[in-house]
């Protein structure tokens, strides 16, 4: 049992790695799910904008339609559920007969009979919820709730519309139909795509990645245990056993290993996890049986090649070819250099920008301190599928916003970049190579008190409709040309995109330069603490802000562009405001920039934290597979090491060719590392994880090689 307990070890940690690969897989295409719920070849998906008509009127027209053509008509909602969990909801008109009911996967088998029944992925404990969706647990709750009464929870009628059928329907008769209800003509029913994009998530990244290490490293104890077997290979050789029954008597220890392993996890599974339903525990236990099977395959061929290499003569005495071997063995480990090379790139990336951020915490903290931004919010369901139509009609409420915030709050609109991509691309004169670009409100040159050449406030009217550049009186007349053809170009680009006009003309003014200015933008010269010395402002107002400026107040968090001097009492009311006026879908939290800038920080720390473990992981299983090679060669060269040892030859004369591979093997990691860019400090690291990699490998052989010497020698 001790001779087998690698490959039992193994085994049962390939089969947990791999089912907790499948969790999150399963959660993830799960999560997917019920964002497509309504959406397919069956559906169509319209938008419907500026609808005079009232919530009743609507209502009923849109049921009307429902029952004449036997379709669903629903809308897609987010909002909070009473624990403060964000939720989505179908709000509509359901032919439940007609409707996909398989994509809900119901629990229970029902559907709603009574007006106001509903089904949900949760259980609500009200007495109107008929049934229980399937929801593995990844996606936001869902609930799909029947309209029973005026569209009073709707924050409006206009929005995205979804109509499914499994039934073939007529869709210009519907659309003609819906064209009527809405007070529209058929073509204004803008057709939107239903897309939802994903992220995969770390956990899964990381679990799949552990568990091909895993099978790596299952491999090799399968390579080790065969080679541990010799002798017993070549008096079953010499009884005429079959290969097949040679490899069986190597692998079936390993493979009823992880049938038991499956067993327990899979109790551990269904008592910790709980996934409603049967469909994810027959696909666990199928997953689980052909992996079961797929090891096998691969173990009994590592077991073949290994067996092959066996003399049924010379074995009896421990002598074994270790070709095959070691061929599996130095492939393992060339897998794990690479991982680790991948693990400490990814980790040195990332390590990188944190300390850059932390760095300037204290900057941050002071700068932030007394400014409120949006701190989180988010675009729902319709906002996504409507912007990625091409469609931007849900602009508009960020466009007033930016007023509003403006006018009433004295928001600071701050927008700091530096034109390299146009300079690279020979749009811009390479001598604005240097120079930041920011774009301002009043507020903000009124924050940073920006001085005019005779050393008055520099102010901008907020009705001004043509564009002001302002240029630091450092700047050269030349430079002034190509900012002004730099301008020239952008703003050309802008109007047009926004089939917008504008006269061409652009008036230059001079601010007092050699002065340092925050650019409220982690990204703007992180080694000078995000100042900017000398840069050319283009002022925004009310009456010249373009669409690209407008919308900047969607963009949350610490690369905020918009930035509110006000009151944490202030901040509470705005938020209030906000949610009755539009935005409640969209969460919209306020709080201090020096708040945010200390939550993005605590991300990108869980980010580094996750990446470490991964990196421990990667070691640990690349340890493992250090100590397995040594005993490769050990229980093959073993004699060899034996009679070397008692000749008086030296550490260095018995393993020279093994330290010339090992060396190679850490040569090409550190060479790889630096070709991916990996920074100084994380190149020492590697450096180090690989010395302590060799230490105990080489810790590994000799230990192993002096206990088998002197067993060896106690036998003479």
């Amino acid at each position: 049992m001790r001779r087998n307990l690698a490959s039992l070890v193994s085994a049962a940690l390939l089969m947990a790695f791999a089912s907790v690969s499948l969790i999150a897989l399963w959660n993830h295409l799960d999560a997917l799910r019920m964002d497509a719920i309504g959406s397919g070849a069956s559906t169509v998906t319209i938008q419907v904008r500026d609808c005079a008509s009232g919530p009743d009127e609507v209502f009923a027209g849109v049921s009307a339609v429902s029952q004449a053509n036997d379709v669903s008509i629903f809308r897609v909602y987010d909002g909070l559920d009473d624990q403060g969990r964000t939720t989505r909801s179908l709000v509509g008109c359901f032919q439940w007969d007609t409707f996909p009911v398989d994509q809900l996967r119901l629990e229970s088998g029902r559907v709603p009979q009574s007006p106001d029944g509903f089904l949900a992925s949760y259980e609500t404990g009200d007495d109107r919820q008929v049934g229980v969706l399937h929801d593995f647990g990844g996606g936001d709750p869902l609930v799909v709730r029947p309209v029973t009464a005026a569209m009073d929870s709707m924050p409006s009628v206009n929005g995205i519309y979804r109509i499914v059928s499994t039934k073939t329907y007529d869709t210009q008769v519907v659309l003609q139909s819906l064209a009527g209800v809405f007070g529209q003509s058929p073509d204004a029913l803008l057709n939107v795509g239903t897309k939802s994009v994903r992220g995969i998530g770390l956990l899964l990244v990381i679990a799949g990645v552990i568990s091909v290490l895993a099978l790596a490293a299952y491999v090799l104890t399968i390579a080790s245990a065969a080679v541990s077997r010799a002798p017993r290979i070549g008096v079953q050789k010499m009884l005429g056993w079959s290969t097949g029954a040679v490899v069986w008597d190597i692998v079936k220890v390993a493979f009823g290993s992880q049938l038991l392993s499956a067993a327990v996890e899979d109790v551990v599974i269904v008592l910790v996890v709980k996934p409603l339903g049967t469909t994810f525990p027959a696909v666990l236990v199928g997953v689980q049986l052909g992996l079961a099977i797929l090891t096998l395959v691969v173990g009994s061929i590592a077991a073949t090649l290994v067996s092959r290499g066996v003399s049924p003569v010379t074995s009896v005495k421990g002598g074994v070819s270790l070709k095959g071997p070691l061929f599996i063995g130095y492939g393992v480990k060339m897998a794990f250099a690479v991982m680790i090379v991948i693990s400490f790139v990814a980790v040195s990336s990332s390590l990188s920008d944190i300390w850059q951020q932390w760095r300037l915490e204290a900057v941050w903290g002071e700068k932030g301190n007394d400014l409120y931004v949006l701190a989180d919010s988010r675009l729902t369901n319709e906002e996504v599928e409507s912007l990625s139509s091409g469609d931007h009609s849900y602009g508009n409420k960020y466009e007033d916003l930016y007023k509003m915030l403006n006018d009433e709050y004295g928001a600071v609109y701050v927008n700091a970049n530096a034109p390299q991509e146009q300079v690279q691309a020979g749009i811009a004169s390479p001598d604005l190579a240097a120079c930041t670009v920011m774009n301002v409100n009043s507020n903000y040159l009124k924050r940073e008190n920006v001085l005019s050449e005779d050393g008055s406030s520099l102010t901008v009217s907020e009705g001004e409709h043509g564009r002001v550049v302002a240029v630091p009186s450092t700047m050269g007349n030349d430079e002034r040309r190509h900012v002004v053809d730099y301008f020239k170009w952008l703003f050309d680009s802008e109007y047009q995109s926004e089939k917008e006009q504008w006269n061409g003309s652009i008036e230059v003014v001079t601010y007092q330069g050699g002065r340092d200015f925050f650019s409220y933008n982690k990204r703007v010269q992180p080694d000078q603490a995000n100042m900017v010395h000398d840069p050319v402002f283009n002022i925004v107002t009310d009456a010249n802000a373009t669409i690209v400026d407008k919308s900047a107040v969607a963009v949350m968090g610490p690369d905020a562009s918009i930035l509110m001097p006000i009151t944490r009492e202030r901040a509470d009311e705005l938020e209030a405001w906000l949610a009755q006026n539009g935005f409640s879908e969209n969460h919209i939290r306020i709080d201090t920039l020096a708040h945010a800038y200390g939550e993005l920080l605590s991300a990108m720390g869980a980010a580094v934290g996750s990446m470490l473990a991964l990196l421990a992981a990667v070691l640990v299983l690349d340890g493992f597979a250090s100590v397995l090679i040594a005993r490769l060669l050990v229980l093959g060269s073993g004699r060899r090491y034996c009679v070397e040892r008692l000749l008086g030859w030296g550490w260095l004369a018995r393993y020279g060719t093994t330290v010339v591979a090992v060396a190679a093997v850490v040569a090409a990691s550190l060479l790889v590392s630096l070709l991916f860019g990996v920074g100084p400090v994380a190149f020492v690291c590697l450096a180090v994880a690989l010395a302590v990699d060799c230490a105990v490998f080489f810790l590994a052989l000799g230990t192993l090689e002096r206990v088998r010497s002197e067993a060896l020698i106690k036998e003479v």
